[in-house]
Formats: structure tokens, sequence, C-alpha cells
């Protein structure tokens, strides 16, 4: 059957000047035209029609009904079927919310008491459907059921940050050539951390292994409890990457058997391979306070100057520049002789096994480091 386009116009209550719109913009075209410029429709135009209509009640844009509407694998059945869900969902919308409008001119009218969570719940409700249309289905889970007060921490990541961390590791571990460990408690967190395990092994798996087995190097995952006794017993000699918690403890324990947090040198690395060099312990405040009244300090200037050999270092490797990668082994190997002669800042003085120990302030150690590069 057709009909003309005033007949369809009464139909559906939109205007013929509306269909004209829609045929002028591709969105809803008549069956045919005829010699007197007149639009007729047939009962596909009428089925495209509603499927438009639908789509507006839903908030999209003409635009977007359109590429819609003219995509291949579109389904007009099961556009219906997605209609009739959304229909339903703001149906339960709407009566949340007149059941709400009614209780609260129960209370009003003394008929009834309304808690305060309960003025809400819809709005609340309405929220949830809102969070889930724009960012995907909600999912609710027990995490504990409390017979009395307590706490719950709560974390959260992006997939594409922890990719991100898992290249800068592997890319890393290259660069110097060295195992990479990795270690969480999946065990426990089997969400958050088991995700970190999972996307490093994916990652590893599809762009790194060749690599690393061209290099001789070895990725190794295991327990971080498992990892801290690990290292303990190892001589080191390779990369250890930690979730951020993790590593603000386990670098620290680390870099205090071995003497002085700041003995701790900290390397930035992003997945593009920039990289950047600081001492890990961050400013010294007590000791920079008494600089600034003009007293004597002993601070231990390790950390910060193997930062700059190793900036010199990757500078001068990326330049080609060969004196300056052997100024910064140069300047590292003072530093260390210097200790070893039995010169060092007091933090060192207080735990070595050396005998006729010179503990020198700040100044003076650095000085004694220049003396042995000349």
């Amino acid at each position: 059957m057709e009909y003309s386009i005033r007949e369809v116009a009464k139909m559906t209550g939109v205007s013929t000047r509306t269909l004209r719109y829609y045929d002028a913009i591709g969105l809803l075209k008549p069956l045919y035209t005829n010699d007197s410029g007149y639009r007729y429709y047939g009962e596909e135009e009428l089925d495209r029609l509603q499927q438009i209509l639908f789509y507006k009640e839903r908030g999209l844009g003409l635009q977007c009904i359109l590429e819609i509407l003219d995509k291949e694998e579109f389904d007009t059945l099961g556009a219906l079927y997605e209609h009739l869900f959304e229909l339903q969902n703001q149906k339960i919308r709407i009566e949340k919310l007149i059941l709400t409008v009614n209780k609260t001119i129960d209370s009003l009218e003394g008929r009834g008491k309304m808690s305060s969570a309960e003025k809400f719940e819809a709005f609340k409700q309405q929220q949830v459907q809102q969070n889930e249309e724009k960012y995907g289905t909600e999912i609710r889970e027990t995490i504990h059921d409390f017979d009395g007060p307590g706490v719950i921490q709560g974390m959260h990541n992006i997939d594409a940050s922890i990719a991100s961390f898992a290249r800068s590791c592997f890319t890393y571990a290259l660069d110097t050539k060295q195992d990479l460990w990795f270690a969480t408690k999946d065990t426990i967190s089997k969400k958050y951390d088991h995700t970190f395990k999972d996307i490093f092994q994916e990652i590893f798996d599809a762009e790194y292994k060749e690599k690393f087995d061209a290099a001789g190097i070895e990725y190794f995952y295991t327990l971080i409890d498992d990892a801290v006794a690990r290292v303990m017993k190892s001589e080191g000699g390779f990369i250890w990457a930690c979730k951020n918690y993790d590593g603000d403890v386990m670098s620290d324990m680390i870099s205090s058997a071995f003497g002085s947090l700041a003995m701790m040198t900290s390397v930035l690395v992003s997945p593009h391979g920039y990289y950047e060099y600081e001492a890990a312990h961050g400013t010294v405040q007590r000791h920079y306070y008494k600089h600034l009244k003009g007293e004597e300090t002993s601070t231990n200037s390790v950390a910060t100057i193997f930062a700059w050999t190793g900036a010199l270092r990757k500078r001068g490797e990326l330049d080609g520049n060969k004196e300056l990668m052997a100024f910064a082994d140069k300047l590292e190997k003072a530093t260390l002789d210097t200790i070893e002669s039995g010169t060092m800042t007091k933090d060192l003085a207080l735990i070595t096994t050396l005998e006729n120990v010179n503990a020198v302030n700040s100044e003076e150690f650095i000085k004694a480091i220049a003396e042995r590069l000349k």
C-alpha cells in the first residue's frame, strides 16, 4: 500500500515539512516522487520512519540515526528488541520517580515517614542507568558482610596505564640486557593484582618474548613475598618491577640493607624510551633547613651523583659521545673508591666495618671525590 506525504503526516504526527527535510538529508527517502513533485511512501519507508522516531525518543541525533540505519548489518527486529528494553528501563525509572513523589507527599502531609536515603533512591538509580549507558554495565559484588564497624580500601587502575608500565619495564630490561622480575600478591588480590599479572604476561608473550630470547634474558613472575626472599639472597644484576606501594617499601628496604637510603638512585622510563634520572630519596628537608641556617651537614650525596652519571651516560649513548660515557664511569668509580678508602658521610660511618674511618660533611665528601677525578 502507498501513502501520500499528507497521509503519512496525519498518520504519524510528523509534519510534511519534517518529512521533506528527512528526504533532503537522506534520512528517509520516499518510495517515489510523481511528476507533480508529490512524495509517496510504502510500508518499508514507514518501518524506517518508525525506527527514526524510536531512536529520537532515545535521544539520538539525526546524523547518528542515519549512520545506524544505513549500516549493512542493521537488523530491524534486533533494533525493536533494543527499543523495548530501553523503554522498559525508562518505565521502571518513571515508576520509581512517581513512587518517590508519592512518598514525599505522604511524608509532608503526615501520612507516613520517609528516610533521607529514600528521598534520593530514584535519582540514584537513574544515575546508575546513565552511567551504564555511557561506560558499560555496572557490576556489583559483595566485598565483605560487616557485622560491626570496619573499613574497606578501594584501588583502581586502567588497563592502558598498566600496559604502559609493563612496556616500560620490558623496554628497560632489553636496554640494560638484564632479567626482569615482576611480583604481586594475586593470590589475595585476585582481581586487582591478577590484572597486572595477566597484562604483563599478555604483552610479554605478544611483543617481547622473541626479543628477550634473542637478548638471552628472562622474564620471571612470582608472588611478592617469594620475590622478597629471593632478592635478599640474590647477588643482584636484574630488574625488579613493582607496583607503586611495593616499590616504595622494597626499594627503601634494599637501599637501607646496603647501607643507606641515600645510596639509591632512580630511573624513570617511559614506554617510548624517554629516561629521567633522580635520587630516590627526594629532598632531605632536615639537612636542607640546617644548610639554609649556615649549619654544617653531612648529607650523603651518592644517589644524586649517580643520578647525574646515569643521565650523562645515557646522553653519551644517544649522541655516540664515548668521552661523556667514560667520564660518567670515572665519576662513579671515584665516588665508590672514596667510600672504600674510608672517607664517607656520617650515615655510612655509623655502620661500616672499615677501620680508620674519616667521617666528613657534605662539602668535604664532594671535594674528596673531586680529588680522585684529577
